[in-house]
């Protein structure tokens, strides 16, 4: 797969993000959420997200819907991107610190 002569990313989820995540999204924000990260993170992951700061050094969000943000990582040596929490934003960052903290 090539994208402007660039291979893409691979999408990568951690095991949280499909079963405590996912299902608990309103039914209306998820094809936004899963059309936005194919869209946007399978070509240009760094581009198209904002870079965190403080405890979530090192990791990346998008927002993926009006009101819902994905925290994300990216290998840019195995060009995979491992989305690490889907959420509200009025929670996401906690969430994703706790997340991190039990993975």
């Amino acid at each position: 797969m090539k994208t402007s002569g660039n291979k893409q990313y691979t999408i990568k989820y951690l095991k949280h993000v499909l079963k405590r995540n996912l299902p608990f999204l309103p039914e209306d924000v998820k094809p936004s959420i899963k059309d936005t990260i194919k869209k946007h993170l399978e070509t240009d992951p760094i581009g198209n997200g904002v870079l965190l700061r403080k405890r979530l050094k090192g990791h990346r969000r998008i927002r993926v819907a009006d009101d819902y943000r994905a925290v994300y990582r990216v290998n840019t040596v195995k060009r995979i991107v491992i989305i690490v929490s889907i959420g509200h934003r009025d929670n996401i960052y906690k969430q994703a610190i706790l997340d991190l903290l039990k993975h």
